[in-house]
């Protein structure tokens, strides 16, 4: 942009999700703002009802949306105060408390309500029509949601689509942001299925260096899944070093072939085995 022209940005609460699409995380949103209702269109992946954005894009118009705000960078947080919040947990999050429960949590708690929830559900049982049992299981609801939200954002600015964070939180639950970001190579998993590049560029923002050991691991163990997926019942020793170290250096092909042709054949191999046959020929430009 010009030095002389601003770039245009909108800050606001999210009031109402007109439309997400969950596979690609692009969402229109009704955002509250101080200067009014404005509709924004853009990447948010797993919006929730009362966040507050502040958003940086450009007005435009749109046969379906018509004029909006068409947003291409975002900055999220929770809300704090007690009409945000209102919408946060009333707003479809929680399926243990009904909308009765949610107005007499927040009347009690007010802006610690969110923190309670999440810290201290046992707490809420002093609300009359709040057991144990529905406490515990919209806490349960709560960090779910939230960790979703926060893997999703993560993954997407790595340039991952919303579906892995969908599919991490399926199979990690609530601690799935913690766990992936000590080993970000969980998300070639089965069930996830990331590619290992994907899960590499996680990693590269995660500080994990290019000759760890979890790195060699998943690059060894995504092409073992690679070649079964694609029919092979085995693969040959040398091939699976060669591809393992092209993998780990980028490239299409190995950068020092001769090593690999003359790399002695243990008589015995496991990816633990492997992985030390690799070691000593990895530096940290690989």
């Amino acid at each position: 942009l010009p030095e002389n022209r601003l770039t245009p940005s909108v800050s606001g609460m999210i009031g109402k999700i007109l439309h997400e699409n969950p596979d690609t995380g692009y969402c229109v949103l009704m955002l509250e703002t101080m200067e009014g209702t404005v509709r924004a269109c853009g990447l948010v992946p797993f919006p929730l009802s009362g966040e507050r954005l502040q958003l940086t894009g450009d007005w435009a118009n749109h046969a379906d949306h018509g004029r909006h705000f068409a947003f291409v960078h975002v900055q999220r947080s929770l809300p704090e105060d007690v009409e945000g919040l209102r919408k946060l947990l009333g707003g479809g999050m929680l399926k243990s408390l009904g909308p009765i429960s949610v107005h007499r949590m927040l009347e009690r708690h007010g802006a610690e309500a969110l923190r309670i929830l999440l810290d201290d559900p046992l707490q809420l049982t002093e609300i009359p029509g709040i057991l144990a049992d529905r406490a515990l299981a919209a806490s349960e609801e709560a960090h779910r949601h939230l960790a979703h939200r926060e893997v999703a954002q993560w993954l997407s600015e790595m340039g991952l689509p919303p579906e892995r964070a969908r599919k991490a939180v399926q199979r990690y639950g609530a601690d799935v942001a913690g766990r992936i970001r000590e080993n970000p190579y969980l998300l070639t998993e089965p069930g996830i299925q990331a590619s290992f590049p994907e899960a590499d560029r996680c990693a590269v923002q995660c500080g994990i260096g290019r000759t760890d050991t979890r790195r060699v691991r998943a690059a060894v163990v995504w092409l073992l899944r690679q070649a079964e997926e694609n029919g092979s019942t085995c693969l040959p020793f040398f091939r699976l070093m060669a591809e393992t170290l092209a993998l780990l250096q980028g490239t299409q092909e190995v950068a020092n072939p001769e090593w690999v042709s003359q790399a002695p054949l243990p008589p015995y191999m496991d990816v633990d085995v492997f992985l030390s046959l690799l070691q000593p020929h990895l530096t940290a430009d690989s």
